[in-house]
């Protein structure tokens, strides 16, 4: 079986039997790691994933299995102060009973403040046991990085259009730049008495990973979406849609 490597300041915890069942995908928010067997530990501590204190987070968990399957507990763990272990109150984030495969949901980080780049364990066990260390009997273990931080902030400023640009919405709302590396400003206009409304931008699979609400009259915002992975989405204001390209960092000045 692997093990962790010896630069991890966590327990060990690994799998004894691992011909059996593996974990086969994890998906957290945006985030998708397709591994397939690790021979009872996989460490993927090199790649941190970013999310938000105190926000609901989507999970996807897939086993998989070389020719029948069984039904397995699951558990994620945080280390939410960063003490180097995962046995505080609360570090338990997900104990999921043995049912289907995948098995699909969501959880709420912890509350907290400031940046915070630590340790998340996932565990498949055969076995029931929320221990987060030793040795299991069949199942396997996977360890990521996470980075813990505010929601990201949304600034309001009076309109100050691009050099050159007309100082008149000739659509009821605009987006610049676009394409954009992540932060992009969105100008609109309402109405007199309009409700206001939000702006909600969603992923290839039409799930809303940002949104942000208007106040009426003519305003703007700064919508930080540098988190968010790069590829094509729909960034919806009422019945309105405008579709948003963001690249990876640093290939478009803003």
């Amino acid at each position: 079986m692997n093990q962790p490597n010896n630069t991890s300041s966590y327990c060990i915890i690994a799998a004894i039997q691992t011909s059996y069942e593996w974990i086969e995908s994890i998906t957290l928010g945006t985030n998708t790691r397709k591994s397939g067997s690790d021979k009872g530990y996989g460490n993927f501590t090199d790649q941190v994933w970013s999310f938000n204190w105190g926000a609901s987070c989507a999970y996807r968990l897939e086993a998989g299995f070389p020719g029948a399957s069984y039904k397995e507990n699951w558990y994620i763990w945080l280390d939410a102060n960063g003490d180097g272990d995962f046995n505080d109150a609360g570090e338990l984030l997900l104990r999921m009973e043995p049912g289907n495969n995948p098995v699909a949901g969501t959880f709420i980080w912890p509350a907290g403040s400031g940046v915070r780049t630590t340790g998340l364990r996932v565990a498949m066990k055969f076995l029931k046991s929320d221990d987060p260390c030793g040795e299991i009997p069949y199942g396997e273990v996977e360890d990521y990085t996470v980075q813990l931080g505010p929601p990201a902030a949304v600034a309001t400023f009076p309109v100050v259009p691009p050099k050159g640009a007309s100082t008149s919405l000739e659509d009821s709302w605009k987006v610049f730049p676009n394409p954009t590396s992540g932060r992009a400003t969105i100008a609109w206009k309402n109405d007199a008495g309009q409700v206001p409304q939000h702006f909600r931008l969603m992923n290839s699979t039409g799930k809303i990973v940002w949104e942000s609400k208007t106040e009426v009259g003519y305003q703007q915002i700064t919508a930080n979406w540098q988190s968010l992975p790069a590829g094509i989405y729909l960034l919806r204001w009422g019945d309105e849609v405008k579709r948003i390209a963001i690249q990876p960092t640093g290939s478009s000045a803003y």
